[in-house]
């Protein structure tokens, strides 16, 4: 799903891109009319802008901000003023501009305005998750191997169990940097099994709860 949600973003981008040159270029022709095609492709590719990210932000809204609890990184939470404002302006431009005509003068400042925040959006989120990926490699998301040593079997285990069950939607830093009892982690991890049914069933619950309230994690000593 995060990478239906990265290809989706960059193609919103490079729509929206699409439709605020091909405005630009209407806007700047002198002595001449511009052409019906060149409108098409404005519509177009902004309509389309506009259904990838309406579609995006209800992903955000309904999944990927309950997913973080009460505890949205400062990252997280730029991200989803600025969604929310690239939403505000096009609900605006549908909503006002084009029913009032007179309006209409400002549309291409309403639309340029959207890119923008679009821009923004996307950097924070998906350009931010694949330079981490490429930055920290594979070995950040899923840790693979034996075992450490001087770690009991029970507890290796639900090290690995945490490492592909987690860490296939979000990074493990996410998970280990706050402490919590087992009692407290389990509503939060009935809450994850809710976003994809099956893919953590009871036995995985069970390890990962053990793992992740025990007195110390990844590479510390028991």
């Amino acid at each position: 799903m995060k990478t239906l949600s990265i290809v989706l973003a960059y193609s919103a981008l490079g729509l929206g891109a699409l439709a605020a040159l091909t405005q630009l270029w209407r806007l700047g022709l002198i002595n001449k009319q511009p052409g019906r095609a060149s409108l098409w492709v404005h519509r177009v590719a902004g309509y389309a802008f506009a259904v990838i990210i309406l579609f995006l932000f209800a992903g955000m809204v309904v999944e990927k901000i309950p997913a973080f609890g009460g505890e949205i990184p400062p990252r997280v939470a730029w991200h989803a003023a600025a969604g929310f404002a690239v939403v505000a302006f096009l609900l605006f431009k549908w909503a006002v501009v084009r029913p009032f005509r007179g309006l209409l003068k400002i549309a291409p400042a309403l639309g340029i305005t959207v890119f923008a925040l679009a821009f923004v959006v996307v950097n924070l989120a998906a350009t931010f998750i694949v330079v981490t990926k490429i930055l920290r490699g594979p070995a950040a998301v899923v840790v693979k191997g034996k075992p450490p040593a001087g770690v009991t079997e029970a507890l290796a285990s639900s090290r690995f169990v945490v490492a592909e069950k987690c860490g296939k939607c979000h990074s493990l830093h996410r998970v280990f940097r706050a402490r919590r009892t087992a009692a407290e982690w389990a509503p939060v991890v009935d809450r994850m099994r809710g976003y994809r049914t099956g893919w953590i069933d009871d036995a995985d619950a069970a390890f990962i709860i053990r793992y992740i309230s025990a007195p110390y994690g990844p590479g510390e000593k028991p």
